[in-house]
């Protein structure tokens, strides 16, 4: 093997495939032999090209230095591989129309760097292998062209193999992950399998953020908890005042959507976390920590899936169209909830802490901004009898009501397990006679009932897995005097009658594989959100599952995690596709 490279034995699916490691690693090198610049010493490369059109090149490399023609401009190296309109097209998508005559000598490395990869996109080989693309573009931009590559490639069955030493890139784009360390390949597979389960430190560590336990470090820091090495995700890990805890903080530091905190016994046993963000959390509190079961059962449930997906048919769509979420002002937001108006927008919640309302064509008219969404985001929106729109947020124990300009007019709520008070708010809604009914979870897994303006009137429901319990309550909606709630861990809809707040029925049991949200057309047919078989299923009020769309991927009609989804009145079911970072519709 050439370079750094030892033992290497590896093979490539479709897809889009990262390459990670640190500098040094390797990763070049094994570019390098898959477009055959550098030739093995032992052993050979087997090359299957996935395309049968013989007029499409098998492979465009783009390598770490770009490997642009000096003597030629910015439009003659993409008119070199495709026609003008595809040229013109790439030139406007990578911000170089005004660059377009110019030679790459008097190019930015950023504008050459877009040159590259706008080059190697125009060639619509079957296999793009890209080292380190657009490493010199500024981090909001290169996200942006990022998910215009991702998209492009998908929909035209592109593969793509690309080095990074970002962790961020491959946990947003790749499908399949292989990490490099010394010249070794030390794990390969799907990409959230190595994130969650990562066999060392190192692993671990090449994916971001992360807590690597060792055996010893368990009994002090996590004592509830079986003493094995294993790795622990910020996003896994919560860090609770308590009083009575013998950790103390030493030092914190807030990192935006992580934060890092130094945490010591009595005995002045001392390391840091990176865990989920803690509001007023200060040097010298007391703290315990706290693993976020639910979330490592999902993922688990991700992986190893719980149900057999089944023989069912499959919803007939007629077209399909993906819309995007806006950037904000350092990532690419996912949507995660939605609900219709009767005007015919829509209201969408993303990761970003904002409630983003699209037109009917996908257009983003209105922002606005929650408070603050620095320990999680919110979850469910309902649009109020009185015009104001709530949003449950759902890791601030309260509902927030907007008005239609965009102006918070009331918060309600706060943390707790008494009347009025949340856990988890996870999705509201309201019936004829004005009754709001708001569903949560985190161990007080219940639906509360309240009058117009707030005041209790009942609550029912508890955590639990047997008749009427929750495990990770979820979306919510009414008909018919009964209030219909998907329980997702338990893999069921709960029916319960909202007079009496009795379970009069379940629906979907051993079929469903974590429902998140449900919502129902003019036939009174409920589409469900299967958040861990990636997938939208549509019900009868009987239960019977009537047909399937889509399977857990990144690809046309697959989705990743899926987690809420709305229709609109001529039959336009919108799935909101946040693992994928997209909303997708399909027209039934």
């Amino acid at each position: 093997m050439p370079g750094r490279l030892v033992g290497i034995s590896l093979s490539f699916s479709p897809g889009i495939t990262a390459v990670v490691g640190i500098s040094g690693a390797g990763k070049t090198s094994l570019l390098n032999l898959l477009v055959e610049f550098e030739k093995p010493s032992a052993g050979k490369l087997i090359f299957t090209s996935p395309t049968q059109n013989k007029e499409q090149l098998p492979v465009y490399w783009v390598p770490q230095d770009d490997g642009l023609w000096p003597h030629m401009t910015v439009m003659q190296h993409l008119t070199a591989l495709s026609d003008k309109m595809s040229a013109d097209h790439w030139l406007k998508t990578m911000d170089l129309a005004d660059h377009a005559n110019k030679k790459p000598d008097t190019l930015s490395r950023g504008q050459q760097n877009r040159l590259s990869v706008a080059r190697a996109m125009v060639s619509s080989a079957a296999i793009l292998i890209m080292d380190e693309p657009l490493a010199h573009v500024a981090h909001q931009d290169a996200m942006r062209y990022w998910q215009v590559i991702i998209d492009t490639l998908r929909r035209q069955n592109q593969s793509l193999i690309f080095a990074t030493h970002d962790p961020s890139r491959v946990l947003a784009y790749a499908d399949q992950v292989i990490c490099m360390g010394d010249g070794k390949v030390l794990a390969q597979g799907v990409t959230q399998q190595v994130y969650l389960h990562p066999q060392t430190r190192e692993i671990a560590e090449l994916l971001g953020p992360a807590n690597w336990m060792t055996e010893s470090q368990m009994p002090i820091f996590l004592p509830d908890h079986v003493p094995k090495a294993r790795c622990i995700r910020p996003e896994q890990l919560q860090l609770i005042t308590d009083e009575q805890s013998p950790l103390t903080i030493k030092r914190t530091q807030f990192h935006g959507h992580v934060q890092c905190s130094s945490v010591a016994d009595d005995q002045e046993n001392r390391r840091d976390f990176w865990h989920l963000p803690t509001a007023g959390l200060k040097t010298l509190d007391r703290v315990r920590l706290n693993l976020i079961t639910v979330l490592m059962m999902v993922s688990l449930l991700l992986i190893t899936g719980c149900k057999p997906s089944g023989n069912q048919a499959t919803i007939p769509v007629k077209n399909t169209a993906v819309w995007s979420v806006p950037l904000d002002d350092i990532s690419v937001p996912a949507p995660r909830s939605a609900r219709m108006l009767p005007d015919g927008r829509m209201v969408v919640l993303d990761t970003a802490g904002r409630v983003l309302l699209y037109d009917n064509t996908g257009k983003v008219t209105d922002i606005w901004n929650l408070p603050t969404n620095a320990n999680g985001n919110a979850e469910g929106t309902c649009l109020m009898q009185d015009g104001t729109i709530a949003v449950a947020d759902t890791h601030y124990h309260r509902i927030v009501f907007f008005d239609q300009t965009g102006k918070i007019t009331r918060m309600f709520g706060e943390r707790g397990e008494g009347k009025g008070q949340f856990i988890y708010p996870v999705s509201l809604t309201q019936d004829k006679d004005g009754f709001v009914y708001v569903v949560e979870y985190g161990g007080n897994d219940r639906v509360q009932k309240f009058t117009a303006d707030l005041q209790h009137v009942m609550t029912f429901g508890k955590a639990g897995t047997g008749i009427g319990e929750f495990q990770r309550a979820s979306g919510c909606l009414l008909h018919d005097g009964k209030l219909y709630v998907a329980d997702a861990i338990n893999n069921r809809l709960l029916v319960f009658d909202i007079n009496t707040g009795k379970h009069v029925d379940t629906l979907g049991q051993n079929h469903l594989d974590l429902p998140y949200d449900l919502t129902m057309d003019d036939r009174h047919h409920f589409y469900i959100a299967e958040y861990g078989a990636g997938r939208v299923t549509e019900m009868d009020l009987s239960g019977k599952i009537i047909a399937t769309f889509g399977k857990t991927g990144r690809g046309d009609d697959q989705f990743m995690t899926p987690w809420s989804l709305t229709i609109t009145p001529d039959h336009k079911l919108r799935i909101m596709d946040t693992g994928n970072r997209r909303i997708v519709e399909l027209e039934l």
